[in-house]
């Protein structure tokens, strides 16, 4: 595993549960639009996965050419897939993650603390509306954990196959565009176009690698309350070392911060990624939890390139909800604290 970066760790710790790929920075970019911005990522989002364990926005593929979203950003023979049905085309959970949900790899234990008993006055002092407060510890060598104070929404698409068929007839184009006309520079594997999303107001992650020689680690996070609409109140971290750490709130109604995503990762082979124009196509669904693919433990999780000698190679991933050979159920045995 890879422990020097926390962002890497807490990607292949947390992929582990199934629910996709895990980011550590939850939110859209401040690039964005304000309504962009307030939606956040979205079902056929096209996009990189960035190095530092974002998404970094190009294009909406259920979008016009034409629209704000997608003005600018896209191909010269950019073609949309037909909007959403929002009843016959999603499935959607509302409550898919119930408040004060907490999500760790498999050493870390938590406990619910009583906030004026057990935390500092300075600590306390912020939290209204029903805040919450935990403590998690661990004896293991590292971690990582998401916490969901206000619990979360899921949201997938049902046509699966519809958008694998579709990023192998586009894939090709979608990267001599980006690397030779925005010169982007984006290596293969990091291109992704989302079909599912958990999404929240309300989030904290950690990562941590214990000193050597330390035989425990506790940290306690705060969360700000669930009916609380002020966004200067903030969910924090506290540790008896340094850990890495991120969290943020936004206003209850707007669901726009994305902490795990599903879709596709398309890559093309090493000794062809210099001869763009007739590169090769590898789609990899991200489902599941077991037999996860190696790339997920890496710093730039997706450089990796297609092995296949055909035009176009898509391979389903064994226990996986595969989106290229046929549709799987989900995995759902996600090691969930709540």
């Amino acid at each position: 595993m890879n422990t020097g970066y926390a962002h890497a760790r807490y990607r292949e710790l947390l992929y582990q549960h199934g629910h996709g790929y895990p980011f550590w920075i939850p939110e859209p970019s401040d690039a964005l639009s304000k309504e962009q911005k307030a939606e956040g990522v979205r079902l056929g989002d096209v996009g990189i996965l960035t190095d530092d364990g974002g998404f970094e926005y190009l294009w909406n593929v259920h979008l016009p050419a034409d629209h704000p979203y997608n003005k600018s950003r896209v191909p010269s023979n950019f073609t949309p897939l037909a909007p959403l049905n929002e009843t016959r085309d999603v499935r959607r959970i509302d409550a898919f993650y119930p408040e004060n949900t907490a999500i760790s790899s498999s050493s870390v234990k938590k406990r619910e603390i009583k906030l004026e008993a057990e935390l500092q006055p300075a600590l306390v002092g912020g939290i209204v509306g029903g805040g919450a407060g935990f403590e998690f510890s661990t004896e293991g060598n590292s971690g990582a954990i998401l916490t969901l104070p206000r619990g979360g929404l899921r949201i997938d698409a049902v046509k699966r196959n519809l958008y694998q068929k579709y990023a192998a007839t586009h894939a090709e184009s979608w990267y001599r565009y980006i690397n030779q006309d925005l010169q982007l520079g984006v290596q293969s594997g990091a291109l992704y176009l989302v079909t599912g999303t958990d999404k929240c107001s309300s989030w904290g992650v950690a990562s941590f690698a214990k000193p050597s020689g330390s035989q425990s680690l506790t940290l306690k996070f705060v969360a700000s309350g669930a009916a609380s609409s002020d966004v200067s109140i903030k969910n924090s971290w506290s540790a008896d070392f340094g850990v890495e750490h991120r969290a943020k709130v936004v206003d209850p109604s707007e669901l726009s911060q994305c902490v795990f995503a599903r879709g596709f990762v398309i890559s093309v082979r090493d000794h062809l990624w210099a001869q763009i124009c007739g590169m090769s196509v590898k789609t990899t669904s991200l489902y599941g939890a077991n037999n996860r693919p190696s790339f997920v433990s890496s710093s730039r999780p997706f450089a990796r390139g297609a092995d296949s000698n055909r035009n176009v190679d898509v391979q389903p991933i064994p226990d996986y909800l595969s989106q290229v050979c046929g549709v799987v159920p989900a995995r759902r045995s996600s090691h969930v604290l709540t």
